[in-house]
């Protein structure tokens, strides 16, 4: 059956045709199958459904489709896909459409980030004898976030005598 949907603006139209068939939704692909994110990151999935006409089409956000995590204390997932990683742990990401009864799932592993470095900022600075000047020290891990550890990072002085370091 086709259908012309119209649009008009301003005293314009302009109209097209869509053809609807009688193609029933036969398979759902999920993608991607496997993904490893660190914790606190997000992860956008996508539902492909496939069609006894032997069309493909995106079916993420379609009225009947459910999105689930199999645990949502690691990983919870809205309903246009997008997942978020709340801890570290392994979860199956599922879509099922509500209708067909179809569904398809995909793993999601979550790794807490792993620290590459430590920074301390001002890396050069001069100060006048008796004044003091505040040090920072940032963590940097391997998915790019950063933490402020300047509380918890050990500090020392190299040069005993000169300078003293005080934490508070």
């Amino acid at each position: 059956m086709d259908v012309t949907i119209t649009a008009e603006y301003r005293g314009f139209s302009a109209t097209a045709t869509l053809t609807i068939n009688d193609a029933q939704l036969v398979a759902i692909d999920v993608t991607p199958a496997i993904k490893q994110i660190t914790r606190l990151a997000y992860q956008q999935f996508t539902a492909t459904g496939t069609y006894t006409d032997g069309s493909r089409h995106n079916i993420t956000t379609m009225p009947t489709l459910t999105w689930s995590s199999s645990d949502n204390t690691i990983v919870t997932i809205d309903a246009a896909g997008k997942a978020y990683a709340l801890n570290a742990g392994t979860v199956s990401i599922t879509a099922q459409e509500s209708v067909s009864g179809l569904d398809d799932s995909a793993t999601l592993t979550v790794k807490d980030p792993v620290l590459e470095r430590v920074s301390v900022s001002p890396v050069i600075k001069t100060i006048a004898s008796g004044t003091f000047v505040q040090f920072k020290a940032t963590a940097i891990y391997d998915d790019n976030t950063t933490q402020d550890v300047t509380e918890s990072a050990i500090w020392t002085c190299l040069t005993g005598g000169v300078a003293t370091i005080n934490v508070n």
